[in-house]
């Protein structure tokens, strides 16, 4: 299994929460897409599970193209809603919500990835028990 993030889309680089504000890849997020592209492009790949936004389904759907496979847009799979931070710069909610920024900094690895990793793992489980149901 392997997990990509997508490729650039410009106003992130200017440290701003962008969560699930749904922008496409940048010319840049696009060639870094294409690069992925050709490194999995002799690999096997049965599956390409991406989230329901255009940047993700972009992504996913470049590194598809080597493969003749269509990804697979799982909402599980979705950046986490920022609230009143989406679409602010990190400064601005530095300055806002210090304490919340600093909670928020402290803990980062458990409140995004493995949230978002538990869901789209337990989608894909559910989803294969129903297959091998019906195979039987």
């Amino acid at each position: 299994m392997y997990l990509i993030k997508h490729g650039d889309i410009g106003p992130g680089r200017d440290k701003r929460y962008i969560g699930q504000t749904d922008i496409p890849l940048s010319d840049l997020g696009i060639k870094q897409a294409e690069l992925l592209k050709r490194n999995f492009g002799n690999m096997s790949l049965d599956n390409i599970y991406c989230s329901d936004l255009e940047r993700a389904q972009q992504t996913a759907t470049i590194i598809a193209s080597a493969h003749q496979i269509v990804p697979t847009a799982i909402v599980e799979l979705r950046e986490m809603n920022m609230g009143a931070w989406e679409g602010k710069l990190f400064s601005e909610i530095r300055a806002q919500y210090p304490q919340e920024f600093k909670k928020r900094g402290e803990n980062i690895a458990h409140i995004t990835v493995l949230q978002r990793e538990k869901a789209f793992l337990t989608v894909i489980i559910e989803r294969f028990q129903y297959f091998a149901k019906d195979s039987k």
